[in-house]
Order: structure tokens, then C-alpha cells, then sequence
């Protein structure tokens, strides 16, 4: 398209002429468009004369995006401005050219610039454009918890009994019981002895709030405010951050890397030189986060691979410290009530009230800070604490002052210094703590004998895979009791496949000068079936003993285990146990004898009564955390897998109780579904669970039987050709089964559970609605007949 001139010449303006409105308005409309009708034939100037449109499909980095419509010129490739964006370029510079109503780039003018090939023979556009031209994308590499993951939340009680018998003479019995119900908890212990009365040890009623991770408590709670705090049993009630609610949240801090790819690339992560993650990458900037460190020292490998095989290798050190927080995570425990007294012996002795506190939070990557409180009608104490973590391993620093008034006032301070190494097969630990005379918190009184010094240090290597070395270095400058120090190596060393030797040399300098050396030496040997036997020696100035013993653990869930020991000493003695345990029962029996006639006996049994909603009362071995009831509707002896492993099969019912469960993790539990009669399938192959503590679920697995159904549409109002041909629908229990329709109506459909539902049936022409009964019991191939369908008026 020629551009034409324009030439608009301006008069000089005769003086005091005045013109009508009219005519103004009409000369600034005319400027108006003139000017636009030159912009605009500006601008499609530079959609050349001999320009062209084309079809090409679009290729972006070797990643193709199909068919797009180009201007095509000598020199240069007009692409849609919609089509770049949609295939990834976000970052387009370039000036854009309007034509017939589309916005196009030029991709000779672009900036930044892309590199263009145009293949007439494919009739393909190959576009090469830099990563930061393209859209950035970040993904998370953190392992989420378990998808599909059910945190139940199903109503559940249960009551947990060990009786013991001491000597044949002294009977003792301890219980425990609790209830669930939705994010409540409530839990209750005690224990009783012939002759004493009974005595409340823990009550307490929690309220779980997974969402934020923490857990609101009214009842008995035990209290920290960390190393130089109080450590106290308190009644009342308290807010405190629990990690235990969610345990895949990493709370340190996650490791990551940016990069940019120019194709479609793959990434592989290596913690210490083991494969974690592996992900796809889209052309153009990519942010990785995500990757969980191990503890200690380490470095993280990312490998790049594009298409063509070309890789890239990335390496990053980093040091992984369990005491620092990820940034903004924060780590808190505030409560106020009465510090409970003679626990175990009395149920209600409650002392002083008490507020006590502490909070940390991650403020970078590297570094937690924190302080902490006590208060009391006669006592105060306060801190801070800072922990650092670098590329040559944690420091912790930590401060803390006290006042006491009780018979006069008293001030103390006590400080903190720990530092911390692991890297591979080496770990170190240096801890230094000092107190003044009259430092108090919570749990220390002023008149209480302290260390006014601590020391402790350890360093563990190892030489290969089979030998550990560990030293070990303590010093404790007591205010009262006077200067105690103990230090000890210890040796490690797996002499073959099933043989072990321990051995141990230590000095303890205790006060008044006394020092002792002892030394201790362990061999044992691995024997058949879980049997281990052992020869064991210490010697000392003052005495010396040896001793064989026998062991073998309970394996299993069911099973018995049993251990026996001789000792020669100058008292010999005798000890034997056995401890057995099936799905209803825990028991223990031990037997202890010495040369100078002392016996004792201990005989104990537990179990665990447990009652889940809709699923009845069950009774069970000790559950240490959880529980759930696996139902398998009409189907006894079906193999229920607990975590991918076989655990037992289900009763007359079809019922198996599970007391393993983990609290708050995702449990994998699920059924074998080849057990099952051959005309039948489970409709839920796996469920994942992560109940409460203390708490109880209900899994039901549910059957249904496998079989064909055949019949024959009889439409009512329409002819059977608007159907013919067509096909038919049923939706039963959230699931579709379709089947076409013959030339006379005929359909068959296969896994129909039992039951009436409804169908319609569609063809070119028509469309009706049938009801169609599905008998409870029946062959494995079930002749409905005709079944009548109703006309509809189709939407």
C-alpha cells in the first residue's frame, strides 16, 4: 500500500474576525481524522508491501505449539502477539503492528532478540528465544504429605489395663483411658495398690489445631522453657506449638536454586549423592525450593538434562542444623496454672501458681532467636537465646537472669554456650553451661545445690564401615557436693558378619580426690533366628564381674521373646525374663536370683479395650498411639496390608483390628483384593489414614460383585429407530456405566452393584428414561428382558 502526502497549509488569521462555532468544530473534527487516517497508514506501512500470510506450526526451544497464522516478508516473521504469550514468551520489547484487527511482534526487531528459522519444506517456524524472555516458573520440591490422605476425625474411646504382681505379694494396676471426637481429645490416668488408695496421675483435655500446628491444653501438662529454664508439671492450661501434628512440615530451613533452560529440560536433585527428587522443566527460568537437608554437613547436586543431552552439574554445600527454624516459623509454649506436687503419690497436691513461656522464631535461614519467662508470687526468671547456623556448624548462645524473694532477696544469671558439628562420619558436641550460686527458675530453688559449672564434650568418628570411635569429656563444679569429672573412650567394631566387640575405657574423678579407672568389653554374636549371645567383662579397683547371656526379641507383632544372664561376682546372680504378646495380650515375666538368697519376682499383663463408632468394642494388645477397624463387608479371611506388608486376616465378620497405627501420619492400609471371590472387586483399592493419638478410625472396604446384566429398551412414545444405534447411561454410587444399543434395543452392562437405578437411553432422534433392577443375588450373567423406556422431550 503507497503512502500519499498530505501538505496542510496554515493562513494567518485576519485580526478581529470572529467565525461560528459550526465551522470551528467542523475544522477540528476534519484535523481529527486526518491525523488518525495518517497514523494508521503509518503503522500498516510496516506490514511491507510484500508481505504474506502463511500457516506455519510454531516450535518454541524444540517444544512444539501449533498452527499459527504469520505475515511473512523478506526479512523479517510477523507472529501474533496471542501466540507468542501462549507458547511462553512474556518478555516481548519489540514495536507491534496492528493488522486487520490482530497485534503482531516483529522477530527481527525484537528485544531481547529471538532467533528465527522458517522450514518451507515442514512448514514449521522454529523460534529460539533466552530464558529470561520466557516465563519463569517455580516449583516445589518438598515431599507433601501422602495425596489423598484422610485425617479422620470419627468419634472413638478406648481404656488401657496393666495389672502387675511384685513378689507374689505386692499387687499393683495402672490404667488409662480417653476419647476422641473430631479436634477434642480427652485422657485420664491412674494407678491403684492393695492397701493404698487409688491415685490420679495425668488428666487432661486437648484441642488440636492442625491447621496452625498447635494444641490448646487444660488439665496436667509437663513444661519447659528450654536449657537454662525449669522443666515443671503443671495444672492448668497452656498453648503450645506441636510439630506432631503435621510431621511433614520440615522445620528447618528447605534448600534451593534458580537456573534458566533454553528446551524442555529434566532435573535431577542428589542430597549427599543420593537421588531425592526428579522433575520436568519448562523452557526459561525456573526457582527449585523445597529440598530437605539431612542434619549436619552435606552438599545438594543438580543435574540438568535437555533433550539433546547436554547436562549441567550444580553443587551447593550447606550445613543443616535440627536447632535452627525456617524463616517466619515460629516455635512457642505459653501456660499458666499450679505446679503439681508428690505426683504419683497424691492426685490433687497443687503448689504455687506459675506463668511460664518461651518462643523462638527463624528470622533468616541461619539464624533462630528466642527468649524465655518464669513467674511466680516469690520468683522471676528470664532469657534470650540465639542459635546460629553456618558453613562450619551450630552455635548456641544463650543468657538468663533470675530474682528471688523468699527469706531476703537473691539474684542469679546463669549463660549458655553450645557448639555443634556432624558431617558425614564425624560429629562433634560442645556444651558449656555456668550458673551462679543463687540462679532460680521454675524448678530450681536458690537453696538448691547446682553445677556452678558444665562441661561436656564428645566427639564420635568413624574408620570405615565397621570400627567407631567415640570420646567422651565431662566436667561438673558442683556448688555444694564439690568438682566431679568423667571422660571415656569407647570402641566399636564389627569383627565379621554377625560378630561385634565393644570396648570401653573411663576415668571418673570423683570429689575428695578420688579417682577410679574401669574398663568394660562386650562380645557378641548374631545366631540363628533373632538369637544373640553375648560375653560381657567390667573391672575396676574395687570390683570385677563377667557375665554370658541369651537373648532373643519379640519379633512381630505376635510372637514371645526371652532373655537369661549369669554374672560371676563376688555376689553372683541370676536374671531371667520372657515377654510374649498376640492380638489381645501383652504379658512379661521376669525372675532375679544372687548368691545371697535374694529373690524377686515381677509378673504384669496389658491390653487395650477400644470402641470406634458404627464399628462396636473390640479388645486388643497395649496401642502405643493409634487404632483403626478394617472392615471387609461380607468377606472373612481377606489379608489386610498394613504399610504395604501382610498383617492378618479378617475375622467371621469381615473385621480385623489394627493397633499399630502412627499418629498423625499417613498409615497405608488395604486389602487383597485377589482373595476375594472372582465375580467381586473392592471399590477403594488403598486408603490413607492419619488418625489422632489415642484415637480410632473405621476403614470400610467395600465390595461389589462383578457380573453382566442384558436386556432390551421397549420405548413408550417414540419408535425404537430414535434410539437404535444410540447409547444407553446408568449412574450408580458416583459411577457411570454406558453400553451401546443394538439393532433391537439390546444393551449390556457389566460391575452394576445391586440395587434400582436409573438409565436413559440416547439416540440420533430420541431420547427416554427406564428404571433398571440390578437383583441382589444372581448369576453371573443376568437376563433383565424388555424393560420398558420413556419417552422425554430432549433438553
Amino acid at each position: 500500500m503507497a503512502l500519499r502526502a498530505w501538505t496542510i497549509r496554515f493562513r494567518p488569521r485576519p485580526a478581529r474576525r470572529s467565525r461560528p462555532r459550526a465551522a470551528l468544530v467542523a475544522r477540528a473534527l476534519l484535523l481529527f481524522f486526518a491525523s488518525s487516517l495518517l497514523v494508521t497508514m503509518v503503522a500498516e506501512a510496516h506490514a511491507e508491501p510484500s508481505t504474506q500470510r502463511a500457516v506455519l506450526e510454531l516450535e518454541l526451544n524444540g517444544t512444539r505449539h501449533g498452527d499459527v497464522i504469520v505475515l511473512l516478508s523478506k526479512d523479517d516473521v510477523l507472529v501474533p502477539e496471542e501466540a507468542l504469550r501462549k507458547a511462553g514468551v512474556i518478555r516481548m520489547l519489540s514495536r507491534s503492528v496492528r493488522y486487520q484487527g490482530v497485534q503482531y511482534y516483529s522477530l527481527r526487531r525484537s528485544d531481547p532478540p529471538l532467533r528465527y528459522i522458517v522450514s518451507e519444506q515442514d512448514l514449521v517456524l522454529q523460534v529460539i528465544a533466552p530464558p529470561h524472555a520466557l516465563a519463569s516458573a517455580t516449583l516445589d520440591l518438598s515431599e507433601p504429605a501422602p495425596a489423598g490422605m484422610w485425617r479422620s476425625d470419627e468419634p472413638s474411646a478406648f481404656l488401657t489395663y496393666a495389672p502387675s504382681l511384685s513378689d507374689f505379694s505386692l499387687f499393683r494396676v495402672f490404667a488409662e483411658g480417653g476419647a476422641t471426637a473430631g479436634p477434642w481429645r480427652a485422657t485420664s490416668s491412674a494407678s491403684y495398690q492393695l492397701s493404698e488408695s487409688p491415685v490420679r496421675l495425668m488428666t487432661q483435655v486437648a484441642y488440636a489445631d492442625r491447621r496452625n500446628v498447635r494444641e490448646l491444653v487444660v488439665g496436667d501438662s509437663y513444661v519447659s522453657t528450654g536449657p537454662l529454664g525449669g522443666t515443671v508439671l503443671l495444672g492448668g492450661i497452656g498453648v503450645f506449638r506441636n510439630f506432631e501434628l503435621d510431621p511433614y512440615l520440615v522445620r528447618i530451613p528447605r534448600l534451593g536454586y534458580r537456573g534458566s533452560v533454553l528446551a524442555p529440560s529434566t532435573v535431577d536433585v542428589y542430597v549427599n549423592d543420593v537421588l531425592v527428587r526428579r522433575a520436568s522443566i519448562a523452557p526459561g527460568e525456573f526457582d527449585l525450593r523445597g529440598v530437605a537437608p539431612q542434619s549436619g554437613a552435606g552438599n545438594v547436586r543438580y543435574v540438568v538434562r535437555d533433550p539433546l543431552s547436554r547436562q549441567s552439574d550444580v553443587v551447593v554445600d550447606y550445613y543443616a542444623s535440627s536447632g535452627v527454624l525456617a524463616p517466619g516459623l515460629t516455635e512457642y509454649s505459653y501456660a499458666a496454672g499450679f505446679e503439681r506436687q508428690r505426683f504419683g503419690v497424691h492426685s490433687f497436691d497443687y503448689g504455687q501458681p506459675l506463668l511460664m513461656g518461651r518462643f523462638r522464631v527463624g528470622l533468616t535461614p541461619s539464624l533462630t532467636s528466642g527468649f524465655r519467662g518464669e513467674a511466680s508470687r516469690t520468683r522471676l526468671s528470664g532469657g534470650s537465646q540465639v542459635t546460629f547456623a553456618g558453613a562450619h556448624g551450630e552455635l548456641e548462645i544463650g543468657s538468663a537472669v533470675s530474682l528471688s524473694k523468699r527469706d531476703g532477696l537473691s539474684r542469679g544469671s546463669a549463660g549458655l554456650l553450645g557448639y555443634y558439628y556432624q558431617r558425614g562420619r564425624v560429629s562433634l558436641r560442645a556444651v558449656l553451661k555456668a550458673t551462679s550460686p543463687r540462679y532460680a527458675t521454675a524448678s530450681l530453688d536458690p537453696e538448691d545445690d547446682r553445677d556452678l559449672l558444665e562441661q561436656s564434650t564428645s566427639v564420635s568418628f568413624s574408620l570405615g564401615r565397621r570400627t567407631t570411635i567415640s570420646t567422651l569429656l565431662g566436667l561438673a563444679v558442683a556448688r555444694d557436693a564439690g568438682q566431679h569429672a568423667r571422660s571415656s573412650v569407647t570402641f566399636n567394631r564389627q569383627l565379621g558378619s554377625a560378630t561385634y566387640l565393644q570396648v570401653i575405657g573411663a576415668r571418673d574423678d570423683r570429689p575428695q580426690g578420688v579417682s577410679e579407672y574401669q574398663a568394660f568389653a562386650t562380645f557378641s554374636v548374631q545366631l540363628p533366628d533373632n538369637h544373640t549371645a553375648s560375653l560381657s567383662g567390667f573391672a575396676s579397683k574395687t570390683r570385677s564381674e563377667l557375665t554370658a547371656s541369651l537373648n532373643r526379641p519379640m519379633m512381630g507383632r505376635i510372637g514371645v521373646g526371652y532373655q537369661a544372664s549369669a554374672t560371676l561376682a563376688e555376689s553372683p546372680r541370676v536374671t531371667a525374663s520372657v515377654q510374649g504378646q498376640n492380638k489381645y495380650l501383652r504379658a512379661d515375666a521376669s525372675y532375679f536370683y544372687d548368691s545371697f538368697g535374694k529373690q524377686h519376682t515381677l509378673v504384669d499383663a496389658s491390653g487395650t479395650l477400644v470402641w470406634v463408632k458404627d464399628g462396636g468394642l473390640f479388645h486388643s494388645r497395649p496401642i502405643a498411639q493409634s487404632f483403626a477397624l478394617v472392615e471387609v463387608p461380607r468377606t472373612p479371611g481377606a489379608t489386610v496390608y498394613f504399610n504395604n506388608q501382610p498383617l492378618d486376616k479378617t475375622n467371621g465378620e469381615g473385621q480385623l483390628l489394627v493397633p499399630d497405627l502412627q499418629s498423625y501420619y499417613g498409615n497405608r492400609i488395604r486389602v487383597d483384593a485377589s482373595e476375594l471371590p472372582n465375580d467381586h472387586e473392592v471399590d477403594e483399592g488403598e486408603i490413607v489414614v492419619a488418625p489422632p493419638p489415642h484415637g480410632g478410625v473405621r476403614l470400610v472396604f467395600e465390595s461389589h460383585r462383578l457380573r453382566a446384566v442384558r436386556g432390551r429398551l421397549d420405548p413408550v412414545g417414540l419408535p425404537l429407530e430414535a434410539v437404535r444405534y444410540g447409547e444407553l447411561t446408568l449412574r450408580a454410587r458416583g459411577q457411570v456405566y454406558t453400553s451401546p444399543i443394538g439393532a433391537r434395543g439390546e444393551f449390556e452392562l457389566d460391575g452394576v452393584p445391586s440395587g434400582v437405578w436409573p438409565a436413559e437411553a440416547r439416540g440420533e432422534t430420541g431420547y427416554c428414561e427406564l428404571q433398571i433392577p440390578i437383583p441382589v443375588d444372581g448369576k453371573p450373567i443376568e437376563r433383565l428382558g424388555a424393560l420398558p423406556c420413556t419417552a422425554q422431550v430432549s433438553p
